[in-house]
C-alpha cells in the first residue's frame, strides 16, 4: 500500500510566483525574459542551473546560478578580462526606465551565482583519478567536454547542480558516440554512479545532500538494432513511493544518427 500524504512530510519549497494575483501580461513578459536569458547564456557557452524570479511591491528579484564552460573560462584567461563596475550609457538607462515604467516596476535586483567557484578541488581530483580511463574511449577529441563533464559531476555530487542539468551533459556525451560505444557508455555510467555513492567528502555540509541512490534508464535503438530496447542502471536504493523522500527526477530526448533516445534519471539524496 502507498504511503499516506501528510503536509508535514512535504518538502519545503520557495514561493517564486503567485499566478493568481498577477496580471497575465506581466506573467508572459517575465516568462519570455526567462527564456531569452536562458538562450543568451547558452549561446555564450554558459549553463543555467537555476533561474528564479519574484515580484513583490513593484520590485523584481532575479536570481540565476550559472556554470561557465571550459572554453569560456579559457577565453577570459587569454583575453585577461577585468570586470569592473561600469555605468551604463544614457540610452541604456532610458531604455530600461521606459521598459520598467511600462510594467510599473521600481526596482530590479539581479543576483548571479558562479558555480565554478563552488567546485571542491579534492572531489574533483578524486573523480579525475577514477574516470580518466574513459577519456580515450568516450571523450576522444573532446577534451573540453571531458573537463566540463568532470566539473559538473563534482558539482552534482556536492548538490549544487540539478539532475536536469547533469542529465543534459550526459545526453551530450551520448549523442555523438558510435553504436559500438553504447555498451561502454552504460558500463561507464554504472561505475560512475558507484563512485558517487562511495566517494568520501571531507565537508560536513555535504551530509544533507549526499547521494543514496541513482537510477538511469536509456531507451531507443541501442547499438543501432532494428527494434528499440531499454537498459536500466540502478545503484543504491531509490524509493518509488514516498512523498517525504528527497528524490529528483528528470528526462530528456537525445537525437542521434541512430534515431531518438529517451534518457531518465532518478536521484535519491538525504
Amino acid at each position: 500500500m502507498g504511503q499516506k500524504a501528510n503536509i508535514i512530510t512535504l518538502r519545503n519549497s520557495k514561493k517564486n510566483f503567485n499566478f493568481s494575483k498577477e496580471h497575465e501580461s506581466n506573467f508572459l513578459f517575465f516568462f519570455k525574459i526567462g527564456k531569452l536569458l536562458n538562450r543568451l547564456f547558452t549561446l555564450k557557452n554558459t549553463i543555467v542551473n537555476n533561474f528564479s524570479l519574484n515580484l513583490l511591491n513593484n520590485q523584481t528579484f532575479l536570481s540565476i546560478s550559472v556554470y561557465f564552460k571550459y572554453s569560456k573560462t579559457e577565453f577570459y584567461k587569454k583575453k585577461r578580462y577585468v570586470f569592473d563596475k561600469v555605468n551604463k550609457t544614457s540610452s541604456d538607462n532610458f531604455l530600461w526606465k521606459q521598459l520598467f515604467s511600462f510594467f510599473k516596476i521600481n526596482l530590479v535586483i539581479l543576483r548571479i551565482q558562479n558555480l565554478n567557484l563552488l567546485i571542491d578541488e579534492k572531489i574533483l581530483n578524486s573523480l579525475y583519478s577514477k574516470i580518466r580511463y574513459s577519456k580515450k574511449m568516450l571523450f576522444a577529441r573532446r577534451h573540453t567536454l571531458f573537463i566540463d563533464f568532470l566539473g559538473l559531476s563534482s558539482l552534482f555530487f556536492q548538490g549544487h547542480v540539478t539532475s536536469n542539468v547533469y542529465l543534459n551533459i550526459i545526453g551530450v556525451v551520448f549523442s555523438s558516440l558510435s553504436k559500438r560505444r553504447h555498451k561502454t557508455f552504460l558500463m561507464f555510467l554504472e561505475r560512475l554512479f558507484t563512485i558517487f555513492l562511495n566517494l568520501p567528502s571531507s565537508d560536513s555540509s555535504l551530509s544533507k545532500s549526499k547521494i543514496k541512490g541513482l537510477k538511469f534508464i536509456l531507451s531507443g535503438r541501442i547499438q543501432a538494432k532494428l527494434r528499440s530496447s531499454k537498459e536500466i542502471i540502478q545503484v543504491g536504493k531509490v524509493p518509488s513511493q514516498s512523498i517525504e523522500k528527497n528524490i529528483e527526477f528528470s528526462k530528456i530526448h537525445v537525437y542521434t544518427l541512430f534515431g531518438a533516445f529517451g534518457l531518465k534519471l532518478w536521484v535519491y539524496r538525504n
